[in-house]
């Protein structure tokens, strides 16, 4: 409405100033029928623009792009969640041959990889909120490091294993995963007395 009532303002002020060019310098010979066709002109003017304006409606243009940004936007999340589920799934793969290769040679390199692995396995897990990957996960390890007591970790590889565990959000949710945090510590406090 508000555009409708500029248009005719303007249009009002371009026939009136017109008007007033026609009436003040009359050696210009003008009739009646040029008024009518100035008049005429103008409203087709402005009919022609309306036209336009409403061919090339911004309004619908503009949500029609929010709407394709939207759409776009819950893909791309959606894709970057798929794969980051995939990682996760690969570094609990990864994880569980380590934890397989640990159980039956007593090889402390492969331990720590194992708890590295499945470190990073959980903490995708628990951002994607996966509980039951998140407990699957924390059962391999929990039962890889119970098996294999004798292969000891130095205090260092301990440390950054229990910092990895500590950046999971919401520990109380996945199963086991306190009771790990807790060996891991105790395995830090038997080092720290050990040296």
């Amino acid at each position: 409405m508000h555009i409708v009532f500029m248009v005719l303002f303007v249009s009002t002020i371009i026939v009136g100033g017109y008007i007033y060019l026609c009436s003040n310098f009359p050696e210009i010979k003008t009739t009646f029928g040029d008024y009518i066709v100035g008049v005429l002109s103008l409203l087709v003017m402005v009919l022609m623009g309306w036209n336009i304006y409403t061919v090339i409606d911004l309004k619908e243009l503009k949500n029609d792009f929010n709407s394709i940004k939207y759409s776009n936007s819950r893909e791309i999340n959606y894709i970057h969640n798929k794969a980051d589920y995939n990682q996760a799934i690969t570094y609990l793969s990864i994880s569980s041959s380590y934890a397989t290769i640990i159980s039956s040679d007593s090889l402390v390199n492969s331990k720590y990889e194992m708890l590295v692995y499945g470190a990073s396995a959980l903490k995708i897990l628990s951002n994607l909120k996966c509980v039951d990957e998140s407990n699957k996960c924390v059962g391999i390890i929990l039962s890889a490091v119970k098996a294999t007591p004798e292969n000891k970790l130095s205090l260092l590889e301990y440390k950054n294993i229990r910092d990895m565990l500590l950046e999971i959000p919401d520990i109380k949710r996945i199963k086991g995963l306190y009771e790990l945090i807790t060996i891991i510590e105790d395995e830090i406090r038997k080092e720290s007395v050990g040296k």
